[in-house]
């Protein structure tokens, strides 16, 4: 696999994100200009393409859907980490004096 450090991984990850955009967009247009559009048969290859396109829309939503809960999880789970890891124990007069003691 390619390896990628920096500024040629964000450079990559937009590039991701903009065929993903494209591909979106040039499927909305599609679906969108075609819909009335005349049969020629069982085989009509508007039709496959229109049934292509709406996959497309499908998976990238579903896709998209995990992609945010993954985010929204692992966001939860590393703050959630940090809280208790920095978490500092609470120090009164009357602790220390305890502490003193024993």
């Amino acid at each position: 696999m390619f390896k990628f450090r920096g500024r040629e991984q964000k450079i990559v990850t937009w590039v991701l994100v903009c065929c993903l955009f494209l591909t979106v967009c040039l499927s909305i247009a599609f679906i969108a200009g075609h819909t009335q559009h005349e049969h020629t048969g069982a085989d009509c290859p508007v039709c496959a393409e229109l049934q292509v396109a709406a996959q497309n829309l499908t998976t990238v939503g579903t896709a998209v859907f995990a992609a945010a809960v993954v985010a929204v999880l692992t966001w939860n789970l590393v703050t959630g980490l940090q809280k208790q890891q920095y978490q500092l124990p609470v120090l009164t007069l009357v602790l220390l004096k305890i502490q003193l003691n024993n």
